[in-house]
């Protein structure tokens, strides 16, 4: 796997499709970093868990302003009991609502994992992650312990091949 995100394994069962993955297909890809970050948003996920407050928008602390600016959007994959009590604490804590948007009380702290740090002119922090995954929410860190703005600006100037880019 020198020099590859990942690996993808596909069923013997399933056809070949050039440069197209089906449901018979899984890629398996080592995640390079992790990142804490306070929840800022929250809407329904899609399928199955459109019941749960499962997409999570997530920020980092910008050292100049004191702000939170954030850092991305992933779906937290965890169990739906956890998912469920989550859920009723960011309702009780929402803040602001628009459309299906929740804007909630920045309490809460994840650990988020990701393939790729890029600078990004989408993101209030001017940063993103490629393939964040909410790995855990870390209860024993509160928001005023999560990564700073220049840390992550940090890690991308550090990170090879990615500094430069733009999404």
């Amino acid at each position: 796997m020198r020099g590859s995100e990942g690996v993808v394994l596909k069923s013997t069962t399933a056809a070949y499709a050039p440069g197209r993955r089906g449901s018979a297909w899984l890629k398996l890809k080592h995640p390079i970093d992790s990142v804490d970050c306070v929840v800022v948003g929250v809407e329904y996920g899609v399928g199955r868990r459109r019941t749960l407050l499962s997409e999570l928008t997530f920020a980092v602390r910008d050292d100049l302003s004191g702000r939170l600016t954030t850092l991305g959007r992933a779906s937290a994959q965890l169990g739906e009991r956890e998912m469920g009590e989550m859920g009723r604490w960011f309702e009780t804590h929402t803040v602001a609502q628009l459309g299906n948007y929740r804007s909630v009380e920045p309490r809460i702290v994840v650990e988020v994992s990701f393939d790729e740090l890029r600078r990004s002119e989408r993101s209030g922090s001017g940063y993103t992650l490629r393939g964040p995954r909410i790995v855990r929410f870390r209860t024993d860190l509160g928001p005023d312990q999560v990564a700073s703005l220049s840390a992550i600006e940090a890690r991308c100037r550090a990170a090879s091949g990615s500094a430069g880019e733009t999404e």
